[in-house]
């Protein structure tokens, strides 16, 4: 019998000898991202700290440490059960308007989250417009820009257990374009009005057209003036800004 101990102490000791260190971080693993995947969870020495459990895994042979609230077992000189991590949520939104020839400057956009949570529920909502703007808590938020070009837009969710993800998409801001009133007559329309931010000279009559099921004839050339007679018209005419497609005035004939 005492044999039997004294190998039995002599086992203790050599496998005491070479456990992995505890000292330093290059040892112990720590399962903050963990996986969606039920865990069999077995090794020695279990310790719970704070909310943290600190055990010699069998497999790989290391220092770990678990988040207890995920754990489902017994704790005593070993550690025996199941490990069921929280699933981080799913960022995605969507805004409007969806219609490209509608995104321009000056015209509130609409932002709309469709996250999910598959283990629980989204509590927070963080809206940033641009990369230059700060990160604002909000839920279904707009947005004016006032700058055409890209705008980087990102959403930022936070589960109940504290777990985020970030969605981020470049929306693409058009430059605001004139909105034509005319003046109808049999078969042509004479610009009386007209409203833009900007000055008018930045557009050109070039780079109009008409769309319907309809046709006239534009000015070829020239800036958009007060007094211009769009002419030989028929139909129902939509007079469209080319470079972004937004519709400036419509008349049917």
């Amino acid at each position: 019998m005492k044999k039997i101990v004294v190998m039995i102490l002599v086992v203790l000791f050599v496998g005491a000898g070479s456990l992995p260190s505890l000292s330093g971080d290059t040892n112990t693993t720590t399962d903050k991202k963990p996986s969606a995947d039920e865990v069999n969870i077995f090794g020695l020495f279990p310790h719970v700290v704070g909310d943290m459990i600190l055990y010699l895994s069998l497999s790989p042979f290391r220092w770990t440490t678990i988040y207890y609230d995920y754990f489902s077992g017994n704790i005593g000189l070993w550690i025996r059960g199941t490990y069921t991590p929280s699933i981080p949520p799913q960022a995605h939104f969507v805004y409007y308007p969806s219609n490209d020839i509608w995104r321009i400057v000056w015209t509130p956009f609409y932002f709309k989250s469709l996250s999910t949570d598959v283990d629980g529920e989204i509590i927070e909502e963080w809206w940033k417009f641009d990369d230059s703007e700060p990160w604002v808590i909000t839920n279904n938020p707009w947005y004016i820009y006032t700058e055409p070009g890209y705008h980087n837009v990102s959403l930022r969710v936070v589960d109940n257990d504290h777990l985020n993800a970030t969605c981020t998409m470049g929306v693409f801001v058009h430059q605001t374009t004139p909105t034509f009133q005319g003046q109808q007559g049999s078969d042509s329309v004479t610009i009386v009005g007209y409203y833009c931010l900007g000055n008018i000279e930045y557009y050109n009559w070039s780079d109009f057209r008409n769309v319907g099921s309809g046709s006239c004839v534009i000015p070829a050339t020239g800036h958009p003036q007060i007094g211009d007679i769009i002419t030989n018209c028929s139909g129902f005419i939509i007079i469209q800004y080319i470079p972004n497609g937004v519709v400036s005035g419509y008349w049917y004939f």
